[in-house]
């Protein structure tokens, strides 16, 4: 079904321009990513061609650049899919064939935006960046989550996970991981302690398993 899943393809067909992409995503029936070129481009393919190894069909051009925006990560869930970016760029679709529905350039937030993720079957997200970052997408509208003062609010945070609509997750560059159940607060933000903690190697993903969060 849409959200979540994703297919290891072809790199003579997905990625004649080596390192530019920013991962492959699976909605509305087509596999699909984002590059970073000059001409800002959507690669996408139908389920069946992109398992069949078909060349993609490539969009290129479909978003004006006039500020040099830099993708960073790609996110998928049950109907949409958020791209992040440097300078706070945030992008909505739920059509991958077609570009972007809206586009956010430092809206919700300034920093460098480094994550997206979404609770697993649904359509909120948490996007995190540089410098405590942290931007929610929930009901279908963003929100900048003010962190100034918290325990987060110079973190360069890698990792994220909406466990509920208030209980968010974030890990750091430094193999921390903090959580909040009332994240208009920035006092709420507390760590958890793990085996990665303070091991300086990055956070690079947070899921939940039924009710159990790795």
């Amino acid at each position: 079904r849409d959200g979540g899943k994703t297919y290891t393809l072809g790199a003579q067909d997905w990625d004649a321009t080596a390192g530019t992409n920013i991962g492959i995503g699976y909605l509305g029936n087509f596999v699909f990513t984002y590059t970073n070129d000059a001409n800002l481009s959507v690669v996408f393919a139908t389920k069946a061609d992109a398992l069949a190894d078909v060349a993609p069909t490539v969009v290129s051009n479909f978003l004006a650049n006039p500020n040099a925006y830099v993708y960073t990560d790609l996110g998928v869930g049950a109907g949409v899919a958020i791209v992040a970016g440097e300078d706070g760029f945030l992008a909505l679709t739920d059509n991958p064939t077609t570009g972007f529905d809206e586009v956010y350039a430092g809206v919700y937030s300034t920093q460098n935006l480094r994550k997206v993720q979404f609770r697993p079957g649904s359509d909120t997200a948490l996007i995190v960046g540089d410098a405590g970052a942290v931007v929610s997408f929930i009901n279908g509208e963003f929100e900048g989550i003010i962190t100034t003062g918290s325990a987060i609010a110079t973190l360069n945070l890698t990792a994220a996970l909406p466990a509920s609509d208030k209980k968010f997750l974030v890990g750091d560059d430094q193999g921390n991981i903090y959580c909040s159940t009332d994240a208009e607060t920035p006092s709420s933000w507390a760590m958890i302690r793990t085996p990665m903690t303070n091991s300086g190697s990055p956070v690079t993903d947070i899921q939940q398993l039924s009710k159990h969060i790795l």
